[in-house]
């Protein structure tokens, strides 16, 4: 395997855009050999217990994930960045390492649906107290605020409705009113390929890598990146950490880094034109999709992210369950099963325990686009309308 490094090149599109074209190149596995024996060596020669056992763990640590773990860092212009096995566990790993007992936490209303039960049913039970917060009234977030928050999590798209807040209007908020604050950020459902939380304030951003960067459905790889002032929250952790996935899958996201961007930015105007037809149909109640200007957090989206992911949310007019599962029953260029990263997924999700929504618990369809014809998926979508009219 060839000696590498990792680099990183801007290129400045037409209307301002950036786009980071990565080229990875792999670290010699001999190399990473020797380089993990000769931390182990010094730690040894250390007095220090802690750091001996710390540096015997480092042999566990394939060069995989080294090289994915680099690739992240530089990706979020993090400190340091660690793998986890899945989505949940990352969010509650960090819950943990940066709550105690006493502390209280704000996070936004619009969060992963199993972090929020984690919250109500374990946080709760060991005197860490939550508050959510509706993420588009100011207001209630600055009176939520105590003197004793620790924590404001924040996930911007949001799951299923893809709500997108003021992340850097919080980040300085919450900076100017506490310095032991921290602010931490699910960014899975844009990246950083789209957005860098840690460039506007944010310390923690996790990401959830299956959204974009894998094929396999039994592969769920999350990140956890830091900024330097609180990578030591994770350093007794992160050796402790295990994949459930194998090199292969690492290496696999590792390399579609390279063409994920390129897939995102030549899909971009497929998925507006797609939105769209979606917001014109008579049969649909909601379209969530910040791209369209219709959308109340588009100017948000046109500031911050420029670029739409290939996920598009939306609600059947007459909102039954079992309706939304027939539509998408009846779809046939959409598929119900994710079989490679070029092949369009249709499912359905329940959104559950909105405070601030004026219906709690509501069904949406949620789209994956791929690279097939837009004209393809429309005609199937028109199809399965008329099946349900």
């Amino acid at each position: 395997m060839k000696n590498s490094i990792i680099l990183v090149d801007d290129n400045k599109i037409n209307d301002g855009l950036v786009l980071y074209a990565i080229k990875i190149i792999y670290i010699k596995t001999e190399d990473y050999k020797n380089r993990k024996q000769m931390m182990i060596n010094d730690s040894n020669s250390s007095k220090d217990v802690s750091n001996s056992s710390k540096g015997s763990s480092l042999l566990w640590t394939s060069p995989a994930i080294y090289n994915l773990c680099t690739a992240f860092s530089i990706l979020e212009h993090s400190n340091e960045t660690i793998l986890t096995s899945s989505r949940l566990m990352a969010l509650t790993l960090m819950l943990m390492q940066v709550l105690k007992p006493g502390d209280h936490g704000l996070i936004v209303d619009s969060v992963y649906y199993p972090m929020k039960e984690y919250c109500k049913t374990v946080l709760s039970g060991l005197n860490i107290n939550i508050d959510f917060f509706d993420s588009r009234n100011e207001f209630n977030f600055k009176t939520l605020f105590r003197t004793n928050t620790k924590l404001v999590h924040l996930e911007s798209p949001c799951s299923d409705t893809t709500e997108i807040q003021n992340i850097y209007g919080i980040c300085k908020y919450v900076k100017n009113r506490s310095t032991k604050c921290i602010i931490s950020m699910d960014n899975s459902w844009a990246t950083p390929l789209i957005y860098k939380p840690l460039l506007h304030g944010v310390d923690i951003s996790i990401c959830n890598l299956n959204k974009h960067l894998t094929e396999w459905l039994n592969t769920d790889i999350t990140s956890i990146s830091t900024t330097r002032t609180v990578s030591y929250l994770f350093t007794k952790f992160k050796n402790l950490v295990d994949l459930t996935c194998n090199n292969f899958d690492v290496n696999t996201v590792l390399n579609n880094l390279r063409s994920s961007i390129i897939r995102i930015w030549q899909n971009q105007n497929s998925i507006i034109k797609l939105c769209e037809y979606l917001y014109a149909m008579r049969y649909l109640c909601h379209v969530f999709c910040p791209a369209l200007p219709s959308s109340l957090d588009h100017e948000l989206w046109k500031k911050a992210y420029k670029l739409q992911n290939n996920i598009i949310s939306f609600r059947l007019n007459k909102g039954s369950i079992e309706k939304h599962e027939r539509f998408v029953a009846n779809l046939r260029d959409f598929k119900t099963k994710l079989c490679d990263s070029n092949t369009s997924t249709a499912s359905v999700f329940v959104v559950k325990d909105r405070r601030f929504e004026s219906e709690q618990n509501y069904p949406v369809i949620r789209l994956q686009i791929g690279s097939e014809n837009v004209d393809h998926l429309m005609n199937d979508l028109n199809l399965a309308f008329l099946t349900i009219r």
